[in-house]
């Protein structure tokens, strides 16, 4: 009985604590070609740690205006975020990854960027989720659930 308890708990922990990982590898963009992978690739590889926490932040502050999320965020805090990442973008873009910027451009269309910056996004959120602390607050959930009424699948 306490063995399919522990099984069901353990479990439980591994699930919460990869689901959105699980969510976000599972995402397959429309567009993808070898220009804007390369362009992907090269916003990955200079992207800094502060930039990421731009970039993560800015992902919130477009999340928590969906309706169906009840956190609220200043108009000031989102007008600060839209900027902060408008200019990461325009030096990722300009600077950085002008090479891989032009030719995704020249070969691929827009459609390059939506496809570069979601592979951004991922990678993005993957290092977020991937923090201990979003982990063991992912795995509270477990603290929630009634393992007896689980057990009794197990009877």
């Amino acid at each position: 009985y306490w063995v399919g308890i522990i099984k069901l708990y353990n479990y439980l922990m591994k699930f919460f604590s990869s689901f959105f990982l699980i969510l976000l590898l599972t995402y397959k963009s429309a567009f993808s070609g070898p220009f804007s992978d390369n362009l992907a690739q090269c916003m990955i590889k200079n992207i800094s740690d502060t930039d990421n926490r731009i970039l993560t932040n800015w992902i919130a502050s477009v999340m928590v205006q969906h309706p169906q999320i009840d956190i609220e965020m200043s108009p000031s805090d989102i007008e600060f975020y839209n900027r902060s990442i408008a200019l990461l973008f325009e030096d990722l873009l300009t600077v950085r990854c002008k090479q891989e910027t032009a030719e995704a451009l020249t070969f691929e269309s827009e459609e390059a960027f939506a496809s570069a910056f979601e592979v951004l996004g991922i990678v993005s959120m993957e290092k977020l989720i991937e923090h201990p602390t979003v982990i063991s607050a992912s795995e509270n959930v477990i603290n929630y659930i009634d393992l007896n009424k689980l057990s009794k699948i197990f009877e």
